[in-house]
């Protein structure tokens, strides 16, 4: 099956439990971007928390916000997800009736990606996942700064033969952008390469010169 065809780009991630934190991150990533991936977990699919979903509501308009919902049940998240009008949805293959939830997002209008953890065998992307996009977990999500897996690749270049867009969350560098575009992948998703830098504004226009040159 030939690949659908997706525009390559940078996602600066949003990790942060403190809504004071978040919002300021926020921020700053809007004057450089609006394609701004935000991490949001309630400390079921993944040890700790960040926003609730109410919180959400005060973000600035004319984002492009990809939510990546590392929650147990993406549903409550749905209705704030359509007020802020995200362009996007990330729901977890290792969630119970994942395939139901991303169904559900899907008939919501979302654009809906299945994300997939490390350690989750490949085999469980069925068929029947109707998904946007497969959004590959480079590290164990949760916490920013890991390495990446060293078997990543492998699963990539798998993965490429469903057609589907793929991205990477995780341990994405800019020393690692070219095998990861040359395996397939268009959308990077970098939160501590961008958000802990010394100059966020800098290292986001190195990721996407770089991800020129890829």
């Amino acid at each position: 099956m030939a690949s659908r065809r997706a525009r390559k780009g940078i996602w600066p991630a949003v990790l942060e439990h403190r809504p004071v934190e978040f919002f300021r991150t926020v921020r700053l990533l809007r004057r450089l971007t609006r394609d701004i991936h935000l991490d949001l977990m309630d400390g079921t699919l993944v040890p700790g928390r960040t926003v609730p979903p109410a919180t959400l509501v005060r973000l600035p308009p004319g984002g492009q916000y990809q939510l990546h919902l590392m929650v147990r049940d993406p549903l409550p998240w749905l209705a704030v997800a359509e007020r802020i009008r995200a362009r996007s949805l990330i729901i977890h293959l290792e969630i119970p009736r994942a395939l139901e939830r991303i169904r559900q997002a899907r008939r919501h209008g979302f654009q809906t990606w299945v994300a997939i953890n490390p350690d989750t065998p490949l085999s469980r992307l069925t068929r029947r996942i109707a998904a946007d996009g497969i959004m590959v977990m480079g590290v164990a999500p949760g916490a920013q700064g890991q390495a990446q897996t060293p078997h990543l690749l492998q699963r990539l270049r798998a993965l490429r033969r469903r057609g589907l867009p793929l991205g990477v969350d995780g341990g994405v560098r800019l020393e690692r952008l070219a095998a990861l575009a040359a395996a397939g992948v268009s959308t990077f998703v970098v939160g501590a390469g961008i958000t802990l830098a010394g100059d966020p504004a800098r290292a986001y226009a190195a990721f996407q010169r770089r991800l020129r040159d890829a």
